[in-house]
C-alpha cells in the first residue's frame, strides 16, 4: 500500500497504523506472544491445540520460522498474513517458538529449603518438514534456584523428532523463588525464555523449651544435699532435637549437680519431653549461684536456667539441764520424797530426738518431753527418791538422744534414814504466780513460809532458783531463811521471791530448798513481762481557726485531750501561750482544773475562744503540759475578722501616701487636710499671677508697644 503525500500530517488511518506499529513491543522467540498470535490468526485453520494436533501440517513450523515464512509465501490462503508476519520478523520467531517448545512456563510446588523438588520436563520439537529444518547448536541455560537435572537433549534435534530437558527446583531460601530456562539454537533470533517459579518452605527445625527460667532452693545446711528439683525440657520444633551437653557454670557451679532423663548426647523427638534434675549441696554458708545451660541444635539457641540457693550452718541439736544435779538429802526409808524438777532444753539448731529418759535404782523419773524437742524448746522431768535401806545413795537421770556425746546425765544423791525431820511450806504451796509486770519496772515480791515439822532440828543447805528465766527472779534479802542456818522443831523462816522481768512474755523458774532433812516440794514460779507502762497524750485537733464577720467574738471551739498511753497521764497545766484567746472547761466532758489525772483511754475537753472584738487578725497557741514523754503539746490558734460593707483594708498608709494616725476616712486625717491646703495654695498663686498680667496690659509702656494693625494681645 502506497502512502499519498499530504500537506500537514498524513492520513489519520495511516497515522494510527504507524502508531500501533511503533508501540508494539518486540517479542522475538517469545512463547507467550507466539501463543497469542497463533490464537488470533492461525487457530481458525490449524486448530486450537497445535501442540498436540497436527492440523494442516502445523508441526512443520516447530522451531522453524523459515518454514512458517515459506508457508505464508507459498500457501495462497496464508498470503494475507504477510503484513503481520514479515519475512525474518520477530512474530515468525515467536510463533515458531510457541509451536516448538512446551510448556511455556514451569511452576514448582512448595519445596523445603535445602532439598530438591520432583523434576519437570520441557520438550523441544524440531520441524516435521525435512532434514533441512533440523535443529543444531542447541544450548540450554538455567538461572535462579533451578538446575538442569537431565533429559535427552544434546546439541541437535533431527527433523520430525524431539528431545527433553529435566529441571529441578532446589530453593536456597523460603518464599517465592524465580528463574529462567533460556534456549538457543540455529533457528532462534534471541533466546527462548521459559519462566520458572517455585516456593521455598523453611526446613523443619528443632526448638527447645523449658518450664522454668530459674530455680531457687530453700536454705540448705552446708554439706547436705537438697531434694531434687526438676526442669521439664520440650522439643517444641518439628524435627529431632540433638543435645550437645548439659553444663553448669558460675562461681558456685560445684554446689549443684544434675541428673534426669535428658542425656547430654541424646536425641529428643519433636513434641517429646525429658527432665533435668538439679540437687543443691552448698559447700559454704551464704548465697550460692550458678547457671545451667542445655546445649543443642535447637533453632532458638541454648536453654539457660539460673540456679540459686543459700547455704546455712549445719543444724545440730543440743541438750542442757537445769539444774545439772539433784540432792535429795535425808529421806526416810521406804518413803517417797517430794518430786524435784529438772528442765531439759535444746540449745542447738536442729531437732533433738529423745530416745529414752531413765533413772537409777532408788530414784524414779517421769517427763513430758515426748520423742522430739525442737531447737530452743524445753521440757521437764520430775524425779523422786525412795531409799530402800539406810545410808547414802547416788544415781543419775540418763537421757539418750541424737545430741553429740549422748547419753547425758543429771547426778542424783540422797541419804536413807530411819526417820528424818520434814520441811514443809505453810500454807502448802507447789506454785506461785506474779501479776503482769512491766519490763523495767521496780521488782515486786511474794513471801513463802518454811516450817520444820520434825522430828529434830534441820540444817538448810540450798536455797536456789533454776529454770529458763531464773535470772528474772531473785531471793530478796528481807527473807529470813539462810543457807547453813538451823531450824529447830516447829520453827519457821521466810523466803522472799522478787520478780523483775527483763523481757515481755511468760517468765518461769523453780525454787528449791535443800536440807539435812526431808526437803519441801519445789515451787514453780511464773510471771508475765509486759510493755513498760508509760503515759502518753493525744490532742485533737492540732490547730484551730476562728473567723468573725462582726464586731463580736466568734463561737468557741473544743479541743480534746486523751490519755493514749498505758499509765496514768498527769496534766499539770492548760494555758494560752500567746494571742488574745481564752480557755475554759468544755460544757460536755470538760477537763478539771489543772493539775488533773486521766487514766489510760480516758479523755476530756476544753473550750478555746477568741476574746478580741476589734482586731482584724490574731494568732497564738494553746499549751498543754503533762508527764507524757513527749513533753508539752501545742495547738496552733489563728483568727481573722472581715465585716461586710467595710472598706477597711487594715492598711494605714493610704491616699496620698503620707503617714497617718487614722485610716484615711476621718475628718481629722492630716493627709486629707494637707491635700486641701495644697489645692488652695495653688489656686491663690494662679489668681495672683492673672492679676499681675492685667495690670501690665493697662500700663502706658504696654500701650505704646502695641500697633493698631496688630492683632492679638501685646
Amino acid at each position: 500500500m502506497r502512502l499519498k503525500r499530504q500537506t500537514g500530517i498524513g492520513s489519520p488511518l495511516v497515522l494510527v497504523v504507524l502508531g500501533l506499529l511503533c508501540v508494539r513491543p518486540a517479542f522475538a522467540d517469545s512463547i507467550s506472544n507466539g501463543a497469542a498470535l497463533y490464537s488470533a490468526h492461525c487457530a481458525s485453520c490449524h486448530g486450537s491445540t497445535p501442540l498436540t494436533s497436527n492440523v494442516g501440517k502445523i508441526y512443520f513450523g516447530r522451531n522453524s520460522r523459515a518454514m512458517v515464512d515459506s508457508s505464508i509465501t507459498t500457501v495462497r490462503e496464508m498470503n494475507s498474513l504477510r503484513s503481520l508476519f514479515p519475512a525474518g520478523g520477530t512474530n515468525l520467531a515467536d510463533v515458531a517458538a510457541y509451536l516448538g517448545n512446551t510448556p511455556g512456563t514451569l511452576t514448582f510446588g512448595s519445596t523445603t529449603v535445602g532439598s530438591a523438588s520432583a523434576t519437570q520436563t520441557v520438550t523441544v520439537y524440531a520441524s516435521l518438514k525435512s532434514a533441512s529444518y533440523a535443529i543444531s547448536n542447541l544450548a540450554a541455560a538455567v538461572s535462579g534456584d533451578f538446575v538442569r537435572s537431565g533429559g535427552t537433549c544434546g546439541t541437535t534435534v533431527s527433523y520430525g523428532s524431539s528431545c527433553t530437558l529435566s529441571i529441578t527446583f532446589s530453593p536456597t531460601a523460603s518464599g517465592t523463588r524465580t528463574g529462567q530456562l533460556s534456549l538457543t539454537h540455529n533457528g532462534t533470533l534471541t533466546p527462548i525464555v521459559i519462566s520458572l517459579s517455585g516456593t521455598g518452605t523453611p526446613a523443619a527445625q528443632p526448638a527447645i523449651a523449658v518450664n522454668a527460667s530459674a530455680l531457687t532452693f530453700t536454705d540448705q545446711a552446708v554439706g547436705t544435699g537438697s531434694a531434687a528439683r526438676s526442669i521439664v525440657v520440650t522439643n517444641a520444633g518439628a524435627s529431632n532435637l540433638q543435645f550437645a551437653g548439659i553444663t553448669l557454670s558460675g562461681v558456685a557451679a560445684a554446689d549443684f549437680s544434675t541428673g534426669g532423663t535428658c542425656v547430654s548426647s541424646g536425641v529428643l523427638a519433636a513434641n517429646a519431653t525429658c527432665t533435668v534434675t538439679v540437687v543443691f549441696t552448698p559447700s559454704v554458708v551464704g548465697s550460692r549461684n550458678a547457671t545451667l545451660t542445655i546445649n543443642s541444635n535447637a533453632s532458638n539457641g541454648n536453654a539457660v536456667v539460673s540456679l540459686s540457693g543459700t547455704g546455712v550452718a549445719v543444724s545440730t541439736p543440743g541438750i542442757a539441764f537445769s539444774p545439772t544435779s539433784l540432792a535429795f538429802g535425808d529421806q526416810s526409808v521406804g518413803v517417797v520424797s517430794t518430786a524435784r524438777t529438772v528442765t531439759i532444753s535444746n540449745p542447738g539448731s536442729g531437732t533433738l530426738q529423745i530416745n529414752a529418759i531413765s533413772a537409777s535404782a532408788g530414784f524414779q523419773v517421769t517427763h513430758n518431753c515426748g520423742s522430739a524437742l525442737a531447737a530452743g524448746a524445753t521440757c521437764t522431768a520430775s524425779v523422786t527418791f525412795q531409799p530402800a535401806v539406810v545410808g547414802a545413795a547416788s544415781g543419775a537421770v540418763t537421757v539418750t538422744s541424737n545430741a553429740a556425746l549422748s547419753p547425758h546425765t543429771v547426778g542424783l544423791t540422797g541419804n536413807g534414814v530411819l526417820s528424818s525431820p520434814a520441811l514443809a511450806w505453810v500454807p502448802a504451796a507447789t506454785a506461785i504466780s506474779f501479776a503482769d509486770t512491766p519490763v523495767g519496772s521496780a521488782p515486786v515480791s511474794k513471801t513463802l513460809t518454811l516450817t520444820n515439822l520434825g522430828p529434830g532440828s534441820v540444817t538448810l543447805r540450798q536455797i536456789t532458783l533454776t529454770g529458763p528465766q531464773a535470772s528474772d527472779y531473785s531471793l530478796a534479802p528481807t527473807g529470813s531463811c539462810a543457807v547453813n542456818s538451823t531450824l529447830s522443831v516447829n520453827a519457821t523462816c521466810t523466803v522472799v521471791i522478787a520478780f523483775q522481768p527483763t523481757a515481755q512474755g511468760a517468765r518461769t523458774a523453780i525454787l528449791h530448798i535443800g536440807s539435812s532433812g526431808t526437803d519441801p516440794p519445789d515451787v514453780s514460779i511464773s510471771g508475765n513481762g509486759t510493755a513498760l507502762a508509760l503515759p502518753a497524750l493525744t490532742v485533737s485537733p492540732s490547730a484551730l481557726t476562728f473567723v468573725s464577720t462582726s464586731a463580736t467574738a466568734p463561737a468557741g471551739q473544743v479541743v480534746t485531750l486523751t490519755s493514749s498511753g498505758n499509765a496514768v497521764l498527769r496534766v499539770t497545766s492548760v494555758t494560752i501561750g500567746s494571742g488574745r484567746f481564752g480557755v475554759a472547761a468544755a460544757a460536755v466532758n470538760g477537763c478539771s482544773n489543772a493539775p488533773f489525772d486521766l487514766a489510760p483511754g480516758q479523755g476530756c475537753s476544753v473550750l478555746v475562744s477568741w476574746l478580741d472584738t476589734a482586731a482584724t487578725s490574731d494568732s497564738g497557741a494553746l499549751v498543754i503540759q503533762s508527764n507524757a514523754s513527749s513533753g508539752s503539746k501545742q495547738v496552733a490558734l489563728s483568727a481573722s475578722r472581715s465585716i461586710p460593707g467595710s472598706t477597711d483594708t487594715g492598711i494605714s498608709n493610704v491616699g496620698a501616701g503620707g503617714c497617718s494616725i487614722s485610716q484615711g476616712e476621718s475628718a481629722v486625717d492630716p493627709t486629707l487636710w494637707l491635700t486641701v491646703m495644697t489645692a488652695l495654695l495653688v489656686l491663690w498663686l494662679r489668681r495672683r499671677a492673672s492679676s499681675a498680667v492685667r495690670r501690665a496690659r493697662q500700663s502706658p509702656v504696654h500701650r505704646e508697644r502695641c500697633h493698631p494693625s496688630e492683632s492679638g494681645e501685646c
